[in-house]
């Protein structure tokens, strides 16, 4: 069974190749999605992404106050790779 790619940017599931972001020469990367790395440049900080999320609670997983899910958010998008390894 394959593992599930998950973008080291944003989190998103990438569950197809259309959805994998590409390097500068046009391949595609396991390692962020479509929406985060294009052409081999990130098309998102780390703010822009902290803020979608904040912006779509129906993605929370849970019913909380936008302060905790923030936190919560934080510490999400801090552990992937793009951010940790910073």
């Amino acid at each position: 069974m394959d593992e599930m790619l998950f973008c080291q940017s944003c989190g998103m599931p990438i569950v197809s190749e259309e959805a994998k972001g590409t390097d500068k020469d046009g391949s595609k990367t396991d390692s962020y999605c479509i929406y985060c790395y294009k052409d081999g440049e990130f098309q998102a900080t780390y703010d822009d992404i902290v803020g979608y999320c904040l912006d779509h609670p129906e993605n929370w997983g849970e019913q909380m106050s936008r302060e905790d899910a923030e936190k919560k958010i934080r510490a999400y998008v801090s552990s992937l790779g793009r951010w940790r390894d910073a």
